[in-house]
């Protein structure tokens, strides 16, 4: 299985890019496995990378992938858990 977004580094994840800004929100995309999973195209058009979610600095969360996106000029970011984040970002 391979990724197919780069891996970014941890000083963009920051808490501003976090908090300031919901992709999921504006997209009209409920934080569910099974949804998120059937808008991946949505979800891969705005993508800009990802980085394992436990080497943040903000927010680490263990076995889970925090991917960044960029939407109306805004960098965001949330966490994917590992089948979501591999349905959606790998081939």
């Amino acid at each position: 299985m391979r990724i197919i977004i780069p891996i970014l580094h941890t000083d963009l994840f920051t808490w501003s890019r976090w908090r300031g800004f919901d992709i999921l929100y504006y997209l009209k995309i409920p934080c569910r496995k099974s949804i998120l999973i059937g808008n991946k195209e949505i979800l891969k058009k705005y993508v800009v990378g990802y980085i394992e979610g436990y080497k943040l600095i903000c927010r680490p969360k263990s076995e889970h992938f925090a991917v960044m996106f960029f939407y109306n000029d805004h960098h965001q970011w949330c966490h994917f858990n590992k089948i979501e984040f591999e349905a959606i970002f790998c081939e």
